[in-house]
């Protein structure tokens, strides 16, 4: 149902949600802001209105959280297509690899531990040994072809902070 779509994009993002549903209790707006949503719309509901809401929240969002490129040096990530390009040519990344990189260059400066990174990506899944981080960095070494992952030995990973 929506309450669990929403519980499963949490753990994942921090995009914003609108619920529109049929389901108009307290009880049940209650749970869906419990959980984290932007804004809860039952049925039946204005367009229009709909539409200001959804401006409403876009407009106090960072800009970075609604980014669609990011961008580090000549590198740059697609977001919604998990794609990587490096001056312009595309680079097959799987999608761990993406979202690895993606937090490291979002996190520029800060070191992520390998812990860290396993709870940011792999949140789910209890049975993950940290060693998978360290595999995944070498293949993204690899493919990149470019050095910006620096290993911070007995701490973890980072990617040095981009000077304004």
């Amino acid at each position: 149902d929506g309450f669990v779509v929403c519980e499963f994009i949490r753990k994942k993002s921090e995009i914003p949600i609108v619920m529109l549903t049929a389901l108009s209790s307290e009880e049940n707006q209650l749970k869906g802001f419990d959980l984290n949503i932007d804004d809860y719309i039952t049925k039946p509901f204005s367009p229009l209105v709909l539409t200001r809401k959804i401006s409403a929240i876009l407009r106090r969002m960072p800009t970075k959280a609604i980014q669609e490129v990011i961008q580090y040096k000549e590198l740059a990530l697609h977001i919604q297509g998990y794609q990587t390009y490096i001056s312009g040519n595309y680079i097959e990344l799987t999608s761990k690899e993406f979202e690895i990189l993606r937090e490291l260059i979002l996190h520029q400066g800060i070191i992520l531990s390998r812990q860290k990174l396993l709870s940011m990506l792999w949140a789910d899944d209890f049975e993950v040994d940290e060693q998978i981080i360290n595999t995944h960095i070498k293949n993204i070494r690899k493919k990149l072809d470019i050095d910006y992952i620096k290993t911070v030995r007995g701490v973890g990973y980072r990617i040095d902070k981009l000077k304004k």
